[in-house]
Formats: C-alpha cells, structure tokens, sequence
C-alpha cells in the first residue's frame, strides 16, 4: 500500500514536468524528449496537452505503471524516462524508453491497448521523465 502511494506520487510529481511535442520525425528517446521540451508550449496544442491529454495520462498510465511495478519488482526510484505518441485516433503509435527492461517492456504492452484523446495532430508526442532518486 505503501509503495502504490509512493508511485502515485511520483506520477503526479511527474506530470508536472510531462512534457507533449509535434514532430514528423523522432528517431529515439533523446530526439523525441528535446523536441518534446520545445514543442510543449506550442498555442496550436497547449489546450489539448493540459486540458484533456495529460489529465488522460494520469488517469490511464498512473494504473498501468502500479501494474507493472508489482509484476516486475521495478523500483520507481531508479527513474523513468518515456515518451509516446498518439495520433488522430487516440492511440499509441511510437513508443521510446530512456532505457529498457521488464518493466519498460510491460508497460509499453499496457500503452498500446489504451485509448487516448484523439489527438489534434498527425503524431502528437507526449513525455514522462522522473529522475532517479538518490
């Protein structure tokens, strides 16, 4: 109980610095993060980002991360770093992790079956990324 309101809080803490991007191309994590960063504040998606895709993140990824965790003994503390994204018809069409092992792996799989707010965009990238705690 104790480790579920612990991955809350870091979902919620993490929200604060998601990040959402436009981008035809973003060939890996790196990419797809700066551009991420950059792209968060533009007018044409700002609405969208705030008012419905992040509350939908929290609201869909927060359990699947909770999930994941207790099937892959992943300890948040080591940090997360992901970023998705999603198209015209609400789902997940490129998924890039700062690094990759079970746990990336189970909740990319939960990722894909979710259903998004359709995106404004062609391909609207959203970011996650919780440092590791020392």
């Amino acid at each position: 109980m104790q480790e579920m309101k612990r991955i809350q809080a870091i979902v919620l803490t993490g929200l604060l610095s998601a990040t959402a991007q436009i981008s035809l191309a973003a060939d890996n994590y790196p990419e797809a993060m700066a551009q991420g960063k950059t792209d968060a504040t533009n007018p044409a998606t700002r609405a969208w980002y705030l008012n419905e895709m992040r509350p939908a993140f929290s609201r869909l990824v927060g359990p699947a991360l909770v999930e994941c965790v207790g099937k892959t003994n992943y300890s948040m503390a080591n940090g997360i770093g992901l970023v998705f994204s999603v198209t015209p018809t609400g789902e997940a069409k490129q998924i890039f992790w700062k690094a990759e092992n079970n746990f990336t792996g189970c909740v990319s799989e939960k990722i894909k079956t979710l259903k998004f707010p359709a995106a404004p965009v062609d391909e609207f990238y959203f970011g996650l990324e919780i440092g590791a705690m020392q």
